[in-house]
């Protein structure tokens, strides 16, 4: 490898030993880390952070190129930059039936050209078929011909799974390196992720559970237990009695995993089986333990457990939310229950929130895996809020936002204080006849400002005692909810437990949890970042439950009045989450900066279409806390 380096440039680079940063970036916490995927401005961006003294751009530039260069082992190329398009006439006649359609000249629906060969070039969907699924809904009427045509097209693309970034896990297993049409950018892996996706995915289609519960009394106690749906029990028969080592179960939100799994748990344990649960935050893992009856711990706590004590055969592992999970924890949970012919039951809906870490390997099992799906939304109720709902995760926006719109369930403002202002009488309204209810928004600095207004509320109505004790920066009164954000089993919290201040003293607050249950948390554990008001938080973080219409929700036209004050491409938003309460939100960028914006003109124009009380937006997004 030293030899790629150019070794008459390494008195540049005297702070570092340049062939062990290349190795470490070609490892598990290197450029495949968070991403697992990335491009030549990746690379050199890691550099930049590993040089502490900096160095001249053509070193720079050959530190890259020996990064990305196939002799050193780093790298992988996965696709390369598109030649002139060998579809290019068939994307000139599909071209030429949408602008006919649209009444535009030719030239006018060049705007369409990027997503429609990137449908040709990467499916094998024919030109005339892809303009008669365009044109399949009347255009009459509609202002925007052509944004509504390219709103489509994405929407197409999407359904088809063409990407403008190739998720990598499982391209050992037959995922082809492809070519994205447009592209000028060559997009990579690293060996060290896609051999580990390689021999986890073979682990997974040969590994075979010891113990199963035997069929017969598995349908007897089916069959007593009238609250199962016909596709729970299903699922319930195939995670107990099947003889595979690594079963996964899809199921969108409200679907009624968790029930179905309370149901497998006793079955395993009359099987002789010992079942343990586990999801990404220690706080989701309590509540799938309360759920089930199983004993749960975060994920990261039990590979760390599974390190020095070792699975034995009848051991079922239970994961929840699996699909946040990255790459290579789910193949060390692969590693230690194959090993010893566990089970390991992996939970979770890759239509919902990505992983945190390098991910896509949960989609690659559905694909590769024993997998049942459980397809039935029965959280939600009214039949128009389930469709919506199941829009948004099937990518049919036109359903969801037609639904989501509705002036009953979003409110605009002009400004951020009056979007505020409305939130947070929301809020107040639901608190006074005893309704549990947080108030959610997009960026920590919107929480921190509903938090402000909903303790000013308090502080008026005489709900909180005694002088203001300042804690980590923020202060702090008697009857205060709180927010504890750290994992501390000593202590009795985890990230996300709620409690009220019952006494603060100067070493320790003392309060009581939703469960009842007294906990004291000392000085370092709040000034550390582990405190903040519970009142608000951020969309992320709560995990909502049978929906009942919004209690409030909001968002600020952005006008030069209320822009200026948000962080670059968004303005304000806010919403009001009930106890029982699904929220929904509007986002709406503005400009960026100069020369740069965020959000397609299609989104825009279809949004503008929608509403025209936000037609000075660039809308692009709509977001469901679910």
């Amino acid at each position: 490898m030293g030899r790629l380096l150019f070794q008459d440039h390494r008195r540049e680079l005297d702070d570092i030993d340049a062939d062990q940063v290349m190795l470490a970036l070609g490892g598990p916490n290197g450029l495949t880390e968070r991403t697992s995927t990335f491009r030549r401005r990746d690379v050199v961006r890691a550099w930049c952070d590993r040089l502490p003294r900096g160095a001249p751009l053509e070193t720079l530039e050959r530190l890259t190129d020996a990064t990305l260069d196939s002799e050193a082992g780093v790298a992988v190329m996965l696709s390369q930059p598109a030649p002139t398009s060998p579809v290019s006439s068939d994307v000139d006649r599909a071209l030429a039936r949408l602008a006919a359609a649209a009444g535009v000249p030719a030239d006018e629906s060049q705007p369409l050209r990027g997503i429609v060969s990137r449908i040709l070039t990467n499916t094998e969907t024919r030109p005339d078929e892809l303009a008669n699924e365009l044109l399949a809904e009347s255009l009459d009427g509609v202002r925007d011909p052509v944004g509504v045509l390219t709103w489509r097209a994405r929407r197409r693309a999407r359904q088809l799974e063409v990407r403008s970034d190739l998720t990598v896990a499982g391209a050992p297993a037959g995922l082809r390196p492809h070519r994205e049409a447009g592209s000028t950018e060559t997009v990579y892996s690293t060996h060290d992720l896609l051999e580990t996706e390689r021999r986890a995915l073979e682990q997974a289609s040969t590994a075979v559970a010891t113990v199963s519960c035997e069929p017969t009394h598995v349908d007897r106690v089916l069959t007593a237990q009238q609250f199962l749906a016909e596709e729970q029990a299903r699922m319930v028969r195939q995670i107990t009695t099947g003889t595979e080592g690594v079963q996964v179960v899809v199921g969108r939100a409200g679907a009624g995993k968790t029930t179905a799994l309370a149901a497998a748990v006793p079955l395993w344990r009359a099987a002789g089986c010992t079942v343990m649960g586990a999801a990404l935050a220690a706080r989701t893992a309590q509540q799938l333990g309360e759920e089930t009856g199983m004993a749960a711990a975060s994920v990261d706590g039990l590979l760390a457990e599974l390190d020095t004590n070792p699975l034995r055969h009848n051991d079922v592992i239970v994961i929840d939310e699996a699909a946040m999970i990255g790459t290579r924890k789910l193949a060390r949970l692969i590693d230690h229950t194959a090993a010893v012919g566990a089970r390991l039951i992996l939970v979770g809906d890759h239509h919902q929130l990505p992983e945190i870490d390098a991910g896509g390997f949960f989609r690659a099992l559905t694909r590769h895996s024993h997998t049942v799906e459980l397809v039935t939304n029965r959280r939600q109720q009214d039949p128009a809020e389930r469709a919506a709902v199941n829009a948004i995760r099937d990518h049919n926006d036109a359903v969801a936002l037609a639904h989501f719109t509705q002036p009953e369930r979003y409110t605009v403002h002009d400004t951020s204080d009056q979007a505020v202002a409305a939130v947070v009488q929301g809020w107040w309204n639901d608190r006074r006849v005893g309704l549990s209810t947080t108030m959610l928004a997009g960026r920590q600095d919107q929480v921190d400002r509903l938090n402000a207004h909903a303790r000013e509320r308090l502080d008026e109505a005489g709900a909180l005692y005694g002088p203001e004790t300042i804690i980590g920066g923020t202060g702090y009164r008697v009857g205060d909810q709180i927010l504890c954000l750290r994992n501390n089993r000593l202590l009795g919290v985890l990230n996300g437990t709620i409690a009220t201040i019952d006494a603060i003293t100067p070493d320790e607050v003392h309060a009581t949890d939703a469960h009842g249950q007294a906990i004291v948390l000392p000085v370092d554990y709040m000034e550390n970042g582990g405190l903040a008001h519970a009142y608000a938080t951020t969309v992320q973080r709560p995990r909502a439950g049978p929906s009942t219409p919004p209690t409030c929700s909001s968002t600020t036209r952005p006008t030069a009045s209320s822009s200026t004050s948000c962080s670059p491409g968004i303005t304000e938003q806010f919403a009001c989450i009930g106890q029982h309460t699904l929220s929904h939100m509007i986002q709406t960028p503005t400009t960026r900066g100069l020369g740069q914006r965020t959000g397609s003109s299609t989104s825009r124009r279809h949004w503008r279409e929608t509403d025209p009380r936000i037609s000075r937006s660039r809308a692009h997004t709509f977001l469901l806390a679910s």
